[in-house]
């Protein structure tokens, strides 16, 4: 399924009352507001809209590769390993060496 929010990297803006989490809506072809964090206090609700945009920032990023990871482990617990099974977990293996991890 493709979600129309997740071709650019969400960011979140600070208001007088709390801050706006803002995306790049795909069926729009704009940026807008996806959703509203009233704030208890200005830090508070900003803290809490980084924390959200960072982590919907790093999913987007890395979603293919825990994709491919989850597969490629689904496909060793139905068949085994076997060459193909491998082949998927090496692949796997190599994306995360080159990002870093």
């Amino acid at each position: 399924m493709h979600s129309f929010y997740d071709s650019q990297p969400w960011r979140c803006e600070a208001t007088k009352d709390g801050c706006q989490l803002i995306a790049y809506v795909d069926a729009s072809g704009q940026w807008e507001t996806v959703a509203f964090i009233q704030a208890t206090s200005d830090a508070e609700a900003k803290a809490l809209g980084d924390y959200i945009v960072r982590l919907v920032n790093e999913r987007q990023r890395d979603g293919d590769v825990l994709r491919a990871a989850f597969e490629a482990l689904d496909g060793v617990l139905e068949q085994g390993m076997n060459f193909s099974t491998e082949q998927d977990a090496d692949r796997v293996v190599e994306t995360l060496k080159r990002r870093g991890f």
